[in-house]
């Protein structure tokens, strides 16, 4: 899925949670209403986005992220990087086979996975 579709459906999941926030006819019983999927979606990516190296080293083992570019062509890719006991190591890329071995992912990224969000 790609991330826009993938915005696409947070956005309107939250909008189907927020559905008390409307009248009968679909009024906003707050001129805000409508706007807060779009800001929570953006809070969210905000919080989850790895700016930096020390960011990056912080995540746990086994975690995934998403490093989002666009090719010379102009079309929009994205590189999958999970982090393993030896580093990260690229797991997905559209263009190139998977590296080899370990590298460094390109930031900023973001974090689509950590096994910390697996316990209770």
């Amino acid at each position: 899925m790609s991330g826009e579709s993938l915005d696409r459906v947070v956005v309107e999941a939250l909008q189907r949670d927020l559905e008390f926030a409307f009248d009968d006819e679909g009024t906003p019983y707050h001129p805000h209403v409508p706007h807060l999927a779009s800001d929570v979606l953006s809070a969210l990516r905000d919080a989850l986005t790895v700016r930096s190296v020390e960011e990056l080293d912080a995540l746990p083992l086994f975690s995934v992220i998403r490093y989002r570019y666009k090719s010379a062509a102009g079309w929009d890719l994205h590189q999958l990087w999970k982090r393993l006991e030896g580093g990260w190591f690229c797991i997905g890329a559209p263009l190139n086979p998977p590296y080899q071995s370990f590298g460094t992912p390109q930031l900023p990224a973001l974090v689509l996975y950590r096994p910390d969000w697996d316990t209770p």
